[in-house]
């Protein structure tokens, strides 16, 4: 019989919620538990985070606990249950929500008509109305806005715009109305206050980037570089030559590294927007290096070549 000493080691976190340590891992995971016994569906977590709950018809629903996880890190150990209990809750409504609202006619959801912006490994390049791809993996959905603020947004499938006999168009069309009157803040994050910016918000702040166009306050013949490493906070600098350009080149891998260490980061990658496409592309070394290589397609070439060729000729750009 162990009368003194520390007893076994705790279970180490898995690495869908590694940042836990091990006594958090248990205390989240046993709450957890705890809830879906409370829910009659005490089947616990598999090995990446995912479990089975019945949703508000009674079907059996499968959700991933890791976005759960990382909201655990801004409560206290005593709040956990609770959240884990409302965000199930919030799962398991929210497919009753979308037949109740997405069942109905266009009419019932014009004002609640949104794009849902998301990075796709791997797009269908199928033609459907309710998809618009913006290149680069980023591709655009039509969504309907859930009623309660947690819920997001309801992606509205070809069928259900077939059903309605509406428009694709003018869903859309109103989807970037409805966009533009969500919260966001676009701000300079740079000392010359005029080159670098961030779009800040809420719910649907990534979803901005399709109307970034709208966002420059001057043309942009040489493309925006853009990095988003979290939905709710995105950057953008527009390509005017020289030194701002350094700037971005040298402050954005800091950036992303610094916000995308999370459980859900958005992406880790720096992307060329150029006329309302976005394509990967990849800087080697920083300024402090003495040399920095671009690589990307051959229209980001052309255009980067051009922006060189203009600061040559025009030696002003360099402080552009």
């Amino acid at each position: 019989m162990r009368l003194f000493g520390r007893g076994e080691p705790a279970e180490p976190a898995p690495g869908w919620c590694s940042w836990f340590m091990p006594h958090e891992w248990v205390h989240f995971r046993t709450s957890a538990e705890a809830v879906l016994r409370d829910r009659g569906t005490p089947g616990g977590l598999d090995g990446a985070g995912n479990v089975v709950i019945n949703d508000g018809a009674g079907n059996p629903l499968g959700v991933n606990l890791t976005g759960i996880a990382d909201d655990a890190r801004s409560l206290q150990k005593a709040e956990w249950a609770k959240m884990i209990a409302e965000e199930l809750e919030m799962h398991a409504h929210a497919v009753v929500e979308r037949a109740e609202l997405v069942g109905g006619g266009s009419e019932r959801v014009r004002s609640l008509l949104v794009p849902v912006l998301n990075l796709e490994a791997s797009t269908s390049q199928e033609y459907d109305p309710t998809v618009r791809h913006l290149g680069g993996g980023f591709v655009a959905r039509l969504g309907v806005r859930g009623l309660r603020v947690s819920t997001g947004a309801h992606v509205v499938h070809a069928d259900d715009v077939r059903r309605w006999g509406a428009d694709p168009n003018e869903l859309w069309a109103i989807a970037m109305h409805n966009l533009r009157r969500t919260e966001h803040e676009v701000r300079s994050v740079d000392s010359s206050g005029k080159t670098t910016y961030a779009v800040a918000g809420g719910f649907f702040n990534m979803e901005h980037l399709l109307r970034l166009d709208e966002l420059l306050d001057t043309p942009t013949p040489y493309g925006v570089l853009v990095a988003a490493p979290r939905r709710e906070f995105w950057l953008f600098h527009p390509i005017r030559g020289g030194h701002a350009l350094m700037f971005a080149v040298e402050s954005f891998p800091t950036m992303i590294g610094e916000l995308s260490n999370i459980a859900t980061p958005f992406s880790d990658r720096i992307y060329w927007w150029a006329e309302g496409h976005l394509e990967a592309i990849a800087i080697r070394g920083t300024p402090s290096d003495g040399a920095v290589n671009f690589e990307g397609s051959q229209a980001f070439s052309d255009a980067f070549n051009g922006m060189l060729q203009a600061c040559a000729e025009d030696p002003t750009m360099l402080d552009s």
